[in-house]
């Protein structure tokens, strides 16, 4: 009888559409149903992503210590990562975080100051600090950055 609510989460019925928004939630459901619809989802997830800490490497974004960098000064969350290389290399971990989530081939970042090509990697990368942590040192908590593209100015109109 779990199987039927199998897909149970958040939604409302649309009337006639199939497809997510028609589940029932699992609120609706009776409280035998209800557990009988977990123990499938944890059985699931234990096939889903093998290993011993499968689920928990696949859904946990690591935070990186800094130790060698300075905090920033309270109310300042960036670290400007773009020329030290051990901070290229956090900023690179995050991004394959973003591949992995988002299923695109490659990562967006690379930490290398030149691409596979030897031309130079101008991009502008900063790492977010974790300000709730008590720690004297940043503790990286994300990233961003920017591409930087250089185009010829000849033939543009002028």
């Amino acid at each position: 009888m779990a199987r039927v609510y199998r897909n149970a989460g958040c939604g409302k019925s649309t009337g006639g559409r199939i497809g997510l928004d028609d589940r029932i939630s699992l609120n609706d459901l009776s409280a035998t149903t209800r557990k009988a619809v977990i123990a499938e989802r944890r059985e699931e997830l234990a096939s889903f992503w093998p290993g011993t800490r499968g689920a928990q490497d696949r859904t946990t974004i690591k935070m990186y210590p800094l130790l060698h960098t300075d905090k920033p000064a309270y109310g300042h969350v960036m670290i400007r990562a773009t020329d030290d290389k051990r901070l290229r290399r956090v900023v690179e971990a995050f991004g394959k975080c973003w591949r992995r989530e988002l299923a695109y081939d490659f990562p967006p970042f690379d930490a290398n100051f030149f691409d596979y090509e030897g031309r130079p990697n101008p991009a502008e990368v900063v790492l977010f600090d974790a300000q709730q942590t008590m720690a004297t040192f940043p503790i990286a908590a994300g990233a961003a950055g920017l591409s930087m593209m250089r185009y010829p100015t000849s033939g543009l109109g002028g």
